[in-house]
């Protein structure tokens, strides 16, 4: 199944579980007393769905069991849905109610949700997973299926999910841990009915399934980004440490939980209940892939199409013409340099991106040299730029919330969404040197209309309408919410300022220096965002040096001047 890529690079995935339909048709009976069964989840459905105010295209939905226990509610809820979504961005296991209608055994009532699933084009996974993969301006998806994914030998598996920039794996994934609430305390469908002892061993039996392809991939594909969906929380079926890479997803016991810190990620926040609401929450995953994901630390010499193939997988568009010399890769700790060594002038020159850089260490046995001092190169760069990334990131995350695109790149962030035709043209330039914010309009790099401030910027321009409802309706609730913009624009730089004079709404900036500035941020932010060094200044491992001035930003400045001159 194929689905087109967009720009945008950050994908989302919305997610939500225990929708339970025939309570929630209990429950609006009373509200809609005209309205019948296929009324009410029909305008469920709609509600959900427009909970999101701008979906982007490439948008994935996530559900996590319990849909409905009636298995003709379910398939009016899933008809309903594919008007407003694409069917094979739509991910759905099974939870604990789903096995009480079809009124069959658990491997009939699967084969049943498995072929209705099929038929709407809907990725159904029970024990199996989804591989999702980018080629050229699509999402190619495979899925690959519990026996599959046992009978492969782990390098089989690597080899399977190479170039992709996610995986999914689902299923109910049972509570054969759980020694209070099980299947034989709740209600798990007809296979799950007999003596207390019967009804544990097959209870088991399921969750063993479930954790063996889950330890499989753990031992295959460790390193990359997998969604695990199950319907029961993980420490149901394993309880083993989470593993800190992966996504975790599940429902089931309706307490809404969230955890995103250094050692797991678990959204098991969005647990409908009986009598809440249908909304729609996401996270966001981006679309790149690591090629050399798989390399031990270490030099390698690489292939000219390998280094195509890497960038392009990181989302790095080049156009890299040189055939002559070798290239090399230096890989550590997940980070990477990149050389291509002149077999005429016997000499290094280090790869950024299609261009190349001259370096002051150029000796072949300099290789060495670099792979020794990565380690601290970047432990500074990300020390230095720690403040400067944090505040970007807290303003690129309120533009997302108000639905607007907040991609960064370099000193500057994307605000309003592009479309078919167009690309971003507000934008919000975070001076590196001063930290002050300036909101921004411009259809080109030589010319661009500064706005007071942020609130100016998104009233006066059309395609920032939808964020500017969303601005209206936060400040309402609460105003600490729009801090990270709230402050008045001040001049991009020093050149435009003027003392003792009120900033007007809007005024013309010209000249292209702010994007010279930005372009050498840029630099830095690959090793932060991308894990690649395209740049290799000797000052910065001399830590004494580089922090011994009271700010971070002093530092900023000292870079941004010495590549300007």
């Amino acid at each position: 199944m194929k689905g087109k890529i967009s720009e945008i690079q950050d994908v989302p995935f919305y997610y939500i579980s225990d929708i339970h339909l025939e309570f929630q048709i209990s429950h609006y009976l009373e509200k809609y007393k005209n309205k019948d069964d296929k009324q009410i989840i029909e305008k469920l459905v709609s509600e959900m769905c427009t909970s999101v105010k701008q979906r982007n295209e490439n948008s994935y939905l996530i559900i996590a069991g319990d849909t409905s226990s009636v298995f003709k509610h379910g398939k009016i809820f899933y008809e309903k849905l594919v008007e407003f979504w694409e069917p094979e961005k739509i991910v759905v296991i099974s939870g604990n109610h789903e096995l009480w209608d079809p009124k069959v055994k658990l491997e009939e009532n699967i084969n049943y949700y498995r072929s209705y699933f099929n038929s709407k084009g809907i990725n159904y996974l029970q024990n199996d997973m989804i591989i999702i993969k980018k080629e050229k301006d699509l999402f190619f998806h495979k899925v690959l299926y519990e026996k599959e994914i046992l009978q492969y030998s782990e390098n089989r598996l690597r080899k399977q999910t190479k170039g992709a920039f996610c995986v999914i794996l689902g299923g109910i994934g049972f509570s054969g841990l759980n020694m209070e609430n099980n299947a034989y305390k709740l209600d798990y469908g007809i296979s799950f009915k007999g003596s207390k002892e019967a009804v544990l061993k097959k209870e088991r039996l399921e969750t063993e399934k479930f954790n063996k392809v889950y330890d499989k991939l753990l031992s295959s594909i460790y390193n990359q980004k997998v969604i695990i969906c199950s319907h029961m929380r993980k420490e149901d079926w394993n309880k083993e440490a989470y593993n800190k890479n992966w996504i975790y997803v599940s429902g089931h016991d309706h307490h809404n939980y969230f955890c995103v810190d250094s050692e797991k990620k678990v959204y098991a926040d969005n647990q409908i209940g009986y009598h809440s609401s249908l909304y729609l929450k996401y996270f966001l995953i981006n679309n790149e892939y690591d090629s050399f994901i798989n390399y031990q630390d270490g030099i390698h010499e690489i292939k000219k199409d390998q280094y195509l193939n890497f960038n392009k997988g990181k989302n790095i568009h080049l156009t890299f013409k040189n055939n002559e010399g070798k290239i090399f890769m230096i890989k550590k700790n997940s980070y990477y340099m990149f050389f291509r060594y002149d077999l005429v002038k016997k000499k290094l020159y280090l790869l950024e991106g299609g261009n190349e850089q001259n370096v002051d260490k150029n000796c072949l046995q300099d290789l060495r040299y670099y792979y020794d001092n990565i380690d601290s190169y970047v432990q500074n760069i990300v020390q230095m730029m720690k403040e400067y990334d944090l505040k970007q990131r807290e303003i690129s995350n309120y533009i997302k919330r108000l639905g607007g695109l907040g991609k960064i790149h370099g000193c500057i962030i994307d605000v309003d969404m592009p479309n078919d035709c167009r690309g971003s043209f507000c934008h919000i330039y975070l001076n590196p040197l001063d930290g002050k914010i300036t909101a921004y309009y411009a259809l080109d790099k030589t010319k661009r209309d500064v706005y007071r401030d942020f609130k100016h910027m998104i009233s006066d321009n059309f395609f920032c309408k939808q964020l500017k409802y969303n601005f209206d309706r936060i400040e309402k609730q609460d105003i600490n919410l729009i801090e990270p913009i709230r402050e008045d624009t001040t001049k991009i730089v020093e050149k435009l300022k003027t003392e003792n004079k009120e900033i007007e709404d809007v005024q013309i900036d010209t000249g292209t220096y702010i994007y010279r500035v930005s372009k050498e941020i840029r630099k830095l932010q690959y090793i932060i965002d991308k894990h690649v060094i395209r740049s290799w200044e000797e000052q910065i491992l001399d830590y004494t040096d580089i922090h011994k001035k009271s700010k971070l930003r002093n530092t900023l400045n000292f870079l941004v001047d010495k590549n300007l001159k």
